[in-house]
């Protein structure tokens, strides 16, 4: 096989990563990412220039995802549609829903190849087997890329410490075999906290039910709406804590797409409430899909009643700031911030950080990264045993060798050979 990593090298975010067989004809892409400093601006100049990959090409087989966070999805709408996808069911429903609420393609249309854990799929000349892991995104995959008689582990993203952490120990315990090259991810190599163990998602859920009893007032938290885990945790807190969680209705969205009765619904009968903001409420108008609405009926809340009933907690994001600010202001007690702390620094979040400063309303921290620590990085490398790691998804990548044996570092735009002694070229 021949690789081309065309974005990933030296980055976190907008992974892009082309793999062509050198016995037949047949290219595959994983992943198909948005840089995280990307702007509308700029857009179509940053779309990886894969031969093909817009216009179509016969031997262009298949983009394959391994999750839904958008510096891994965000440039698909450039994938033309003769393009098959490769991704997990849920994750093509989470996008889906997505992609109606902010009026973009989606992959509703689209051919796809649905990924079922450990269960081998034939793509031309290419064998790809996803591993289920954990990670901060729901329905999330690593990708075995078997073809010319070599075998190729891309980590996708991971941690072994979210709720799903039995998917790493089965990863660790039964592993793919004979590897030539192992691609990782390493998100934290580099980073002040690399030597640092991070908390699990139930270690979490604690911090959360603390802070959640120091006031009788609402409380917001500030996190992702796709970050499924995290929701589960506030959920579970709030619960404990005998308060009602307000989902807004994108959110709840997210949650309904999983199809998972494990997951906190919309329409459960106890401890959850639905606002539907007023952008969504404009789009369902617009778009007569007014049905969008009956899964919110039972539980459906409105701000002036939160003002009123104060012993809530309620899902945050700056895009509600107006509606929240114009309503709530003197109902909160406290903010819990939910995403990494750098986002804090950025300008995008300036106006809910002077807003918090203004009101006089309390900032809490209570986060756990969605990747993996550096001692589980270490797990991860030494189970899989590959002959070759490269390094991907890592604004360090260089670092990698204080840490890992075996590394071979590789950049952008470049091809190189998985030779056929199976050692890397």
């Amino acid at each position: 096989m021949r690789v081309m990593i065309h974005r990933g090298a030296n980055e976190i975010g907008g992974t892009c990563i082309e793999i062509a067989s050198e016995i037949q004809a047949g290219r595959i892409v994983l992943d198909f990412g948005r840089p995280l400093d990307a702007s509308e601006v700029n857009i179509e100049s940053i779309v990886p220039p894969v031969s093909g990959i817009r216009q179509g090409a016969e031997d262009l087989l298949a983009v394959l995802i391994s999750h839904p966070h958008q510096d891994h999805v965000g440039l698909l709408d450039y994938v033309h549609e003769s393009i098959p996808i490769g991704i997990g069911a849920a994750a093509k429903r989470i996008l889906d829903r997505t992609s109606f609420w902010l009026d973009k393609p989606g992959l509703r249309n689209r051919e796809t190849i649905e990924w079922v854990s450990r269960k081998t799929v034939d793509i031309g000349p290419f064998k790809i087997t996803p591993y289920l892991v954990d990670h901060s995104a729901y329905d999330s995959y690593a990708l075995l890329i078997q073809c010319d008689g070599q075998k190729l582990f891309y980590s996708g993203d991971f941690r072994g410490h979210g709720r799903k952490q039995y998917l790493f120990s089965e990863i660790l315990k039964n592993p793919p075999k004979d590897i030539d090259v192992l691609m990782m991810e390493g998100t934290v190599v580099g980073r002040d906290q690399d030597h640092q163990e991070f908390v699990t998602e139930g270690e979490l859920e604690d911090q959360f039910l603390h802070h959640f009893r120091e006031t009788d007032r609402l409380s917001l938290v500030w996190t992702s709406a796709q970050n499924i885990d995290r929701i589960v945790t506030v959920y579970r807190a709030a619960k404990r804590a005998n308060k009602r969680l307000i989902l807004d209705a994108f959110t709840a969205e997210m949650l309904m797409a999983t199809e998972n009765p494990n997951v906190p619904q919309p329409a459960w009968e106890r401890h959850i409430g639905v606002y539907v903001p007023k952008w969504m409420q404009r789009r369902i108008a617009y778009t007569s899909q007014f049905q969008l609405l009956k899964p919110f009926e039972k539980n459906r809340v409105y701000l002036e009643s939160l003002a009123r009933s104060r012993n809530d907690v309620m899902l945050f994001r700056p895009g509600l700031l107006n509606e929240v600010s114009a309503h709530l202001s003197s109902a909160i007690g406290q903010l819990v911030y939910s995403n990494w702390t750098g986002y804090l620094e950025d300008e995008s979040t300036f106006r809910v950080r002077e807003w918090l400063e203004e009101m006089q309303i309390p900032l809490r921290i209570a986060h756990t990264s969605g990747h993996a620590s550096l001692s589980d990085l270490r797990r991860f490398s030494s189970a899989i045993s590959a002959r070759c790691v490269v390094p991907i998804h890592s604004f360090h990548g260089d670092d990698f060798k204080d840490h890992f044996s075996n590394i071979t570092r590789r950049s952008d735009g470049e091809w190189w050979s998985i030779d056929s002694n199976n050692k890397e070229d």
